[in-house]
């Protein structure tokens, strides 16, 4: 149940924000800048929520957030054909959406998350609950809402 509600935390936190704004383009602050999210990303979060059984962040729970976040990063082409994370496309990520005041602490967080946390990760076909995917979900949004 702690779990559960840690999972909706940390993504419901982040995530939110794609959720609440029905525009075209929406807008947070990292260091103080905007980062601003696209049509296509929001579209993207709502196929992943529809995906996992899930109508809105505040149904993700432990049984579908790591699927969630799977689905969120294969949209955005960051995971390899046998289902791994790329911590080098999250790197590329962030040097185009986030401000270059807090860009190297956050990828000095994701690196600790993927050391910390990636290794753990399953093939996609012996993870269908995608279960090693929470660790290393609840790492990267803790290092955004830590340091945005």
């Amino acid at each position: 149940m702690l779990k559960s509600i840690i999972v909706n935390f940390i993504l419901g936190s982040v995530i939110a924000i794609y959720l609440i704004h029905p525009v075209e383009a929406v807008s947070a602050k990292c260091g103080g800048e905007d980062v601003e999210f696209s049509e296509t990303q929001i579209t993207n979060i709502k196929e992943c929520l529809k995906l996992v059984g899930a109508a809105t962040v505040h149904d993700l729970g432990a049984e579908n957030g790591g699927c969630f976040f799977r689905c969120t990063l294969e949209k955005k082409g960051m995971i390899d054909n046998n289902g791994v994370p790329h911590k080098e496309k999250m790197g590329t990520m962030i040097d185009l959406s986030i401000a270059d005041t807090v860009k190297n602490e956050i990828k000095a967080g994701l690196t600790k998350c993927f050391e910390e946390e990636a290794s753990g990760i399953k093939m996609k076909g012996d993870d269908e609950v995608c279960s090693s995917f929470l660790p290393l979900a609840m790492c990267v949004h803790q290092t955004f809402v830590n340091i945005c």
